[in-house]
């Protein structure tokens, strides 16, 4: 499964006999507007709520997430209810109520092309059919489904391409139980030009379906009668507008009579609309003009509120706001000039309404989702926009290090608009001592790209700092033994201009050596280090230049034997990705001013970790010698310089993909950890090095059902070795969290 920003980190205790049982490590649930791509929403109500749903973008394919908001607008599923998470992308929902429950359809790439898939869920929330139901799954790609209830059974409509590479509209019903009734579907409309984007509604004893029409060479609004048991009445389909360029209607039953609408790109972009009886007979057929305002309007939605039809759009008249205007059952539109719905500044698309018998919720999107509250009488209810699809805070890109026999874990959180780090400390038996967090950071920015060390007797953090305005630098923060933050503001251990990235951290027995990827020089990144006093001050300000050959260096790791430190980077200096280190004093004298090659095989070599057993160091990476399945090597460097193994200790070669390795040692032997794809997905896989070179006891670390991703490991007083690593934590201890979040096992 792809990830984007989002993470959760999960703590993972590894001895002779591992701690049993995932848990969270910061149980605190802080609900934020939701800092993924959250569209493509729908609505409905259950008579005595709603429920919207979205297309998500929080594991980084597309799923499909839903929110109950009651009549009052209180959001009762803050953190937003995981409807379908499979592998692969979901989109495009429609939702109806069916009596006793919601039922939610999507379109759904899991077989490779595009197919219907649907799910039913309670009123209050819980989720019947969490794989999907395959309601449609034909050859080439289904898309646009909708969905009405006609009493007994439900009808879900769709675009489908599996015919004669021409669009047509399709369907099959559904009972209540998500049984499909019509496996094979039911072809509603089909010729030899296009019929695109279909909407239903249900009324009078029959549905009506409503489409793009492209059989008289421009677009027209067709429509079909279907009765609840599957019979097309209409099959050469009824002419609802054959003007000019009309566009993706929708429709409502309401007062006996079906209302449709759509966008006229006759010569304008405006709303219209027109009246349709359960005979099929068009009430309207010049169209009703709903909104003719100046610019566009287009991307309608309609329902019906027990009086007047409620019809909203997307309005250019004041760059993107939700518009709407009420249509009484005669066919005459109260508001021409439009309600002003949305106040957000942002562009605002695509909105969605249903009524809810007093008032009606109309949402839309800014990326996220958003409504407020219209009367029947047409007001607004709300003073502000209300968001709809919140989360719960997200966390990423963890690390870890020890002070005595406990543990530090941080990580990067977003509480608020900005990006903070925050950590937790564990003890060696797996007890977290900060189960709501310590905020490391002071800052006002966004800060990235945490890593962690020991001083011996406090512990360091370093992070990227980015002030939202210049430039990004080296930032750090102490925390004592106890959980306290030891500075009043961050400690700049980098003053120098251009951007600075991906910091890692050491102590080398006097001073806490920091290295990182650095800009200063131009478009091609050097590695620069500076030292940092266990009283928090930076001694090289301006920086150690550790490395600034030709062409690229990044992605620096750091380890120190308690005298000299040994950093490593991926380096470009031979127009590819090779392994080089250099040494540093304690005096931030660099001793390697060439660097050190440690690995320049073929191919690519990136992602270097490293740890020290106090005599040697062993430096692990991610290999592409082998083509472009990524393998795990290592190599063992002296603290004089010398490369050991220089042509790598192949510590995992397995099919598959194995990337991410880091390293540590617990006083016998360094454990090596890394992402493992040989079982499909990402789970972690580790192996035990020698201090001769020698691997064994390679085997699987952590494998759940989700991805894990992202491992960052350290060894305790007593050998006790604590890994971090990133999966999904959807309801954990009965709380739903719906994000990646901080967790410990």
């Amino acid at each position: 499964m792809k990830r984007d920003i989002i993470f959760v980190v999960v703590v993972f205790a590894l001895a002779a006999s591992p701690v049993e049982g995932e848990f969270l490590v910061d149980t605190s649930r802080v609900s934020i507007p939701s800092p993924y791509r959250s569209d493509h929403q729908a609505i409905a109500f259950d008579g005595t709520g709603f429920l919207v749903v979205w297309e998500d973008d929080r594991s980084g394919d597309g799923d499909i997430y839903g929110c109950r908001v009651t009549v009052d607008g209180l959001l009762l599923d803050p953190f937003g209810i995981a409807i379908c998470r499979t592998p692969s992308y979901q989109a495009e929902p429609s939702v109806c109520f069916d009596g006793t429950n919601f039922v939610v359809v999507w379109e759904d790439a899991r077989g490779g092309d595009l197919d219907v898939y649907g799910c039913r869920l309670t009123p209050d929330g819980n989720v019947l059919d969490p794989q999907g139901i395959p309601i449609c799954t034909a050859v080439e790609n289904q898309f646009y489904p909708a969905i009405c209830c006609g009493g007994t059974n439900l009808l879900v409509v769709w675009e489908d391409w599996r015919i004669d590479n021409y669009a047509d509209v399709c369907g099959a019903r559904l009972s209540p139980q998500g049984v499909v009734l019509d496996p094979r579907g039911i072809i509603i409309s089909s010729s030899t030009s296009h019929s695109e984007r279909p909407d239903v509604a249900f009324g009078g004893g029959s549905y009506l379906v409503v489409w793009e029409d492209y059989r008289n060479e421009v677009t027209n609004v067709y429509g079909c009668r279907v009765t609840p048991g599957g019979t097309v009445l209409d099959p050469q389909g009824i002419p609802i507008s054959t003007a000019d360029w009309q566009y993706a209607p929708v429709l409502a039953f309401g007062g006996g009579d079906f209302l449709v609408a759509w966008e006229n790109r006759n010569h304008a972009w405006d709303i219209f609309g027109s009246r349709v009886t359960p005979d099929g007979v068009v009430l309207d057929p010049q169209g009703i003009p709903i909104s003719t305002a100046e610019f566009e309007q287009l991307a309608t939605d309609l329902d019906f509120d027990g009086a007047n039809f409620l019809v909203v759009w997307q309005d250019m008249r004041s760059a993107y706001k939700i518009y709407g205007a009420r249509v009484t059952l005669g066919g005459s539109v109260l508001e021409p000039q439009g309600i002003p719905i949305s106040k957000l500044e942002d562009q605002v698309c695509r909105p969605v309404v249903a009524s809810g018998g007093t008032n009606a919720l109309v949402a839309w999107t800014t990326g996220r989702i958003y409504g407020a509250r219209v009367s029947p009488e047409g007001a607004v209810l709300d003073t502000s926009d209300s968001p709809i699809s919140m989360a719960s805070n997200e966390q990423g890109t963890p690390a870890v290090a020890s002070v005595g026999a406990n543990f530090l874990a941080v990580w990067v959180e977003q509480r608020n608009y900005y990006r903070s780090i925050f950590g937790s400390r564990v003890t060696a038996e797996g007890i977290v001592l900060d189960p709501r967090a310590i905020g490391v950071s002071r800052a006002e920015g966004s800060e990235y790209y945490p890593s962690v060390s020991s001083t011996g007797s406090n512990y360091l953090v370093v992070w990227t700092g980015h002030d939202n305005i210049s430039q990004s630098n080296i930032l750090a923060g102490r925390v004592s033994p106890e959980g306290m933050l030891l500075d009043s503001e961050d400690i700049e251990v980098s003053t120098a201009v251009r951007d600075q990235f991906f910091p890692a951290a050491c102590f080398d027995g006097a001073n806490s050596l920091v290295v990182w990827t650095d800009y200063r020089s131009g478009d091609w990144p050097d590695i620069y280090g500076s030292r940092v006093s266990d009283q928090g001050m930076a001694l090289d300000p301006e920086g150690i230049a550790i490395c600034t050959a030709w062409w690229h260096q990044s992605g620096a790791a750091v380890a120190s034997d308690g005298v000299i430190s040994l950093a490593v980077w991926e380096d470009g200096r031979n127009a590819s990705g090779d392994i080089y280190a250099a040494r540093v004093s304690q005096q931030g004298i660099v001793l390697d001013p060439t660097s050190i090659a440690v690995s320049t095989a073929a191919g690519y070599q990136t992602a270097p970790s490293i740890a020290s057993d106090g005599t040697d160091f062993l430096v692990v990476w991610e290999d592409r010698r082998s083509g472009d399945s990524a393998d795990v090597y290592g190599c063992r460097v002296t603290a004089t310089g010398a490369a050991l193994d220089p042509q790598g200790i192949a510590i995992c070669t397995a099919a598959g993909v194995q990337q991410a390795p880091v390293v540590s040692f617990d006083g016998a032997e360094f454990l090596v950890v890394w992402e493992d794809g040989r079982q499909g997905g990402r789970d972690l896989y580790g192996a035990r090095v020698r201090a001769d070179g020698t691997v064994h006891d390679e085997g699987p670390v952590v494998r759940q059902e989700e991805d894990q991703t992202e491992p960052a490991i350290a060894c305790a007083a007593g050998g006790q070795i604590l890994l971090v690593y990133t999966s999904w934590a959807g309801v954990e201890a009965g709380k739903a969290y719906n994000v990646m979040r901080s967790g410990l096992r």
